[in-house]
């Protein structure tokens, strides 16, 4: 059995990384745990670079953290102004994924808008959840559906957008030969 370290201890990081790894390698076995590991960026990441680097940092981090496992999956939720229309943010996240032999994956998910209304509550520093918890009167919002889930009416949640994320930053993991760096 595999060993699969999620950098993070919520609940639906660790179900997006679980379905992502049985979808793409459904005739392996694998453990997947969650730990408390830094993304060394802010709470909330403000550009898709931070948004990224949050990510990579993670999985580089589980890695030596926890230098026997197999793979280590870093996943970071964050805003970044829309190409088109800088007043905007789209709620985005990339996923990163190393393995112990050095193979990194790397995927972004996500890119939609988030009411203008939140804006102001995020220039003050809140997380994007924290906003949403207020506006929607939920709670938990980060750990449950996601504000995607909440926008959508259900359509999408929080794990199937990062379990679609994690399953692109598997595609060099899967097809290693393809994905090779040429010496």
């Amino acid at each position: 059995m595999k060993k699969v370290i999620v950098g993070s201890k919520n609940p639906v990081k660790i179900e997006a990384v679980k379905l992502a790894f049985e979808k793409m390698f459904p005739n392996e076995s694998f453990e997947v745990l969650g730990i408390s590991i830094p993304s060394n960026v802010s709470d909330q990441p403000m550009t898709s670079e931070e948004t990224y680097t949050g990510a990579l940092n993670r999985a580089k981090n589980c890695m030596v953290k926890i230098p026997d496992a197999d793979f280590t999956v870093g996943l970071e939720g964050g805003l970044t102004p829309f190409i088109g229309d800088k007043n905007t943010l789209l709620l985005i996240g990339w996923v990163a994924v190393l393995s112990n032999d050095g193979t990194l994956g790397q995927a972004g998910g996500g890119g939609y808008p988030i009411p203008s209304k939140f804006k102001k509550y995020l220039d003050q520093g809140l997380e994007l959840g924290d906003v949403s918890n207020k506006f929607f009167k939920k709670s938990n919002v980060k750990q449950t559906s996601g504000t995607i889930g909440i926008l959508t009416h259900g359509a999408i949640d929080r794990t199937t957008g990062f379990m679609n994320a994690t399953i692109q930053a598997l595609i060099p993991h899967a097809n290693k030969e393809l994905y090779k760096v040429e010496e």
